[in-house]
């Protein structure tokens, strides 16, 4: 009777470790979906970013274009009128 007590009480053992393995494994699988998918978001968010400052920097260049093109207008119509003048 002890002894098949002494098995019961082994089993039982075995069987909360199992137990307790298992929702360990589960646990740690769960910590690292979520460790990646703060790491998928992470990247979104410097993709979104970086799309948006590399449009603010095309809007720039765009606008120093401009900027060049008007003066130089100015600066052929200043040369056309000093021509027509002389």
């Amino acid at each position: 009777i002890e002894q098949e007590e002494e098995i019961r009480t082994q089993e039982e053992n075995m069987k909360k470790k199992k137990e307790f393995d298992e929702a360990e494994r589960k646990r740690r699988i769960a910590e690292e979906r979520k460790k990646q998918e703060e790491r998928l978001a992470e990247n979104e968010q410097k993709r979104k970013e970086e799309k948006i400052r590399l449009k603010q920097a095309e809007e720039e260049k765009e606008r120093e274009r401009e900027r060049l093109r008007k003066e130089k207008e100015k600066q052929v119509a200043y040369e056309r009128a000093e021509q027509e003048r002389i």
